[in-house]
């Protein structure tokens, strides 16, 4: 069974793949794509932090 964290919207997956390997600006829409589907297992504090800043 999938916790709520373990949970990745296909739209962001979609989103991720269509960047075709291109890192974006930390902050973005699209970094926080990226942020949406990386396991949160290896976020750093940093990311963390920007995700909160920038993201929510």
């Amino acid at each position: 069974m999938q916790g709520v964290s373990d949970i990745k919207p296909q739209e962001s997956i979609d989103r991720v793949a269509a960047l075709n390997g291109r890192v974006p600006d930390v902050g973005s829409d699209d970094w926080c794509e990226v942020m949406m589907v990386k396991d949160a297992k290896d976020w750093t504090v940093d990311e963390q932090s920007l995700f909160a800043k920038h993201c929510l």
